[in-house]
């Protein structure tokens, strides 16, 4: 009887009704047998919530989940009272590998040297006792310009101006340090509110930023091993080629994403990285005139947009 009362009670939480059409469905389904939608399924807690990283960060949920690890809700306390923080980890199986030990590490040092507003700030970084590489920063509130796209499609030139300017003042410091991005797109483009103003930037996720040549000599490995360093439809043409990267590969990024931001789409059309690289390294942006959107965009951004799009670097800003 107990045994039938547990299951029956693991049932009520697990609700294996589908949530999409309310289909009843057997235990232990992963797919709903009329939709084919996935079902819910009950979580094993996971064994870093509740405890303290790096001596002072208690981790209390999971705030989003990737390939090689966590992103979990923590409070850092702070006198009386307590700091709510991002904790990034990266699980023990990768963190055996010498390579992403030393990218980790090396990201945590890229930021920590940053200080400007629009930039993501990192409070600490290290190991866990579980041998989990982590990374504390600053907890945003807010939403990604990637999220804003998907509900809006396009946005204003004077609200692309106000977003990319801060970007832009980001990368600036970033840049004058020897620093490339390298993965610039809006996914990583945070908006949130600060003191009343909205649209408040912060630009997040440098861990493939590249400080030194010796760096990426080392990351080279990582790109031979099928780990692509950037994302494909923000790619500069040099990235594709594997060639050495500077500040005006960042600058190709922005101009991609400027161009959605204005446009409501992508410069390019492609379905798999190499057609991704075609494009980019030898097809020509959609014109700006071919979107109804776009009619608003003063001459001047549209001009600004297109070099920063040029296939040869030393056409760019």
């Amino acid at each position: 009887a107990c045994a039938t009362g547990g299951r029956a009670a693991m049932l009520r939480r697990t609700s294996m009704d589908c949530v999409a059409c309310h289909q009843p469905n057997e235990d232990g389904a992963r797919f709903c047998r009329k939709c084919g939608a996935p079902l819910p399924q009950e979580q094993e807690k996971d064994p870093l919530i509740g405890t303290l990283v790096g001596g002072r960060f208690q981790i209390t949920g999971i705030l989003g989940e990737g390939g090689m690890g966590r992103v979990y809700t923590a409070e850092q306390q702070m006198g009386t009272k307590k700091r709510k923080v991002a904790v990034k980890t990266i699980v023990a199986e990768y963190a055996k590998d010498p390579q992403v030990v030393a990218r980790f590490m090396r990201e945590g040092g890229v930021v920590s040297e940053l200080e400007h507003p629009n930039t993501i700030k990192f409070y600490d970084f290290g190991k866990t006792d579980a041998g989990d590489l982590y990374v504390a920063m600053e907890f945003l509130d807010g939403q990604t310009l990637e999220s804003l796209l998907e509900k809006q499609r396009s946005l204003s030139p004077e609200r692309v101006d106000r977003i990319m300017g801060q970007v832009c003042g980001s990368l600036q410091e970033a840049h004058d340090k020897g620093v490339v991005h390298r993965d610039l797109k809006p996914a990583n483009i945070f908006l949130t509110k600060r003191a009343g103003e909205e649209d408040f930037v912060k630009v997040l996720d440098f861990g493939i930023a590249k400080s030194d040549e010796k760096a990426a000599a080392k990351e080279q490995k990582l790109t031979q091993a099928g780990m692509v360093l950037g994302t494909p439809p923000y790619m500069s043409p040099e990235q594709f080629k594997g060639a050495d990267l500077d500040a005006r590969s960042d600058i190709y990024s922005l101009g991609v994403i400027a161009y959605e931001c204005l446009r409501g789409r992508l410069p390019f059309n492609a379905d798999t990285p190499w057609e991704w690289a075609t494009q980019h390294m030898t097809a020509q942006p959609f014109p700006f005139e071919t979107t109804p959107m776009a009619a608003n965009v003063p001459p001047s951004m549209k001009t600004a947009v297109m070099r920063a799009l040029s296939k040869d670097r030393n056409q760019r800003q």
